[in-house]
Order: C-alpha cells, then sequence, then structure tokens
C-alpha cells in the first residue's frame, strides 16, 4: 500500500525513482531509539510549510533518505531529509531533521521557537552517527542533483513493473 502511495507523488520524477532503485532496500521498519523518532515526526507532523511528507519506511520504492518533500502545486518531489534521534532527557527526544531540496525548490523559512525552547545540536551525536549521517546527505544531494544525461535505465523494472515499464 505504502509504494502506491509513494507513486501517485513520485510518478512525475521517475529518474528519482531510478535512484533509488540502485539502492538496496529494507524489509524491516527501523527500530530502538531512531524508529521511534522517525515515527513520532511522521504522527506529528503531516506538512513542512507548503510540503507534504511522505515517509520511506512505509515503502519498498523510496530508499534513499527517510522522508521525501512534495510541493504539491506541481506534484513533484522538492526534497529529500534524512532523520536523527538521540535522548534529551527523561521521556524526551531530540529529533533533528536534515533537509536537502532541489535547486527548482524555494527554500523554508526558518520556525519560531517558543521561549526558552532548545535547538538540538548534531555535536551531541555519536561520530559513528555523524559519520553515517554524513554519507547518507551526500547520497541526497547526489540524487537530488541535476544529471548531464538523462539516459533511462532498466534497473527501474526490476521493482516497478507493475507501475512503469521503460522502452
Amino acid at each position: 500500500m505504502g509504494d502506491a502511495f509513494a507513486w501517485f507523488f513520485y510518478h512525475n520524477d521517475r529518474e528519482l525513482l531510478d535512484e533509488h532503485a540502485k539502492h538496496p532496500y529494507s524489509t524491516i521498519m527501523p527500530t530502538g531509539l531512531g524508529g521511534l523518532g522517525e515515527m513520532m515526526f511522521i504522527k506529528n507532523v503531516k506538512l513542512f510549510g507548503k510540503y507534504l511528507i511522505i515517509y520511506h519506511g512505509t515503502t519498498t520504492l523510496l530508499r534513499i533518505g527517510d522522508v521525501s518533500y512534495i510541493d504539491l502545486k506541481r506534484l513533484k518531489v522538492a526534497g529529500i531529509g534524512e532523520i536523527k534521534t538521540s535522548p534529551a532527557g527523561k521521556n524526551k527526544l531530540s529529533i533533528n531533521v536534515l533537509m536537502n531540496f532541489t535547486n527548482s525548490s524555494h527554500p523554508l523559512k526558518t520556525p519560531k521557537r517558543e521561549k526558552g525552547e532548545r535547538i538540538s545540536s548534531l555535536d551531541e551525536l555519536p561520530q559513528k552517527t555523524k559519520d553515517r549521517l554524513k554519507r547518507q546527505m551526500k547520497r541526497i544531494a547526489n540524487t537530488l542533483s541535476p544529471k548531464s544525461e538523462k539516459e533511462p535505465t532498466k534497473h527501474i523494472n526490476k521493482y516497478l513493473k507493475y507501475y512503469y515499464q521503460s522502452s
């Protein structure tokens, strides 16, 4: 069901689906603190500015990043984000969402903070997590960067045989 939902929003961005298809997919949902942070984010944030958020954990199609930001006016992918979670005290989580948007997307304004609200720092993450995040954000940037060659690939057929057939 998640693939059908994602397809509706990604069908105008098939080259991005090609990029996602190049990476292995996981058949299990994220667990632990990271999985909890992703679920809390998705449960509480459906829209980010003018963008609809699609969670990648419910699909097999979307394999780069944790969320996609969809421009509902154009029905195009505006960006991809990665979610990182760390403890922030008793019964509290610090959820960091790093975003990378396409060149054609408009930048978002910084959200207003309430008095005394703490902005989490990525410096608090363990070094192993920071290194992984750096690799993930590079993969997202490479996915969203314009490609000089628009040569269609056959790789996508393996995963989207019911939705798309390349010639």
